[in-house]
């Protein structure tokens, strides 16, 4: 019960919900995968990186 109200406290806190998705893929990935803090954080960071290489690659052709 207290792991629901916190998820729903933490969507409330998302105020943009186009990021609702992201908050449930690393609460996903913590919860079933048991990955850790710092391993989303850096597979974060990769997809970020691999999506501003591409959109730049895209912006140059």
């Amino acid at each position: 019960m207290i792991g629901a109200v916190g998820f729903a406290l933490l969507l409330n806190s998302i105020k943009a919900k186009k990021f609702w998705p992201f908050c449930m893929l690393g609460f996903f990935m913590a919860s079933y995968l048991e990955i850790n803090m710092v391993g989303i954080a850096l597979l974060a960071v990769i997809c970020v990186a691999m999506y501003y290489y591409f959109k730049i690659v895209d912006a140059k052709a």
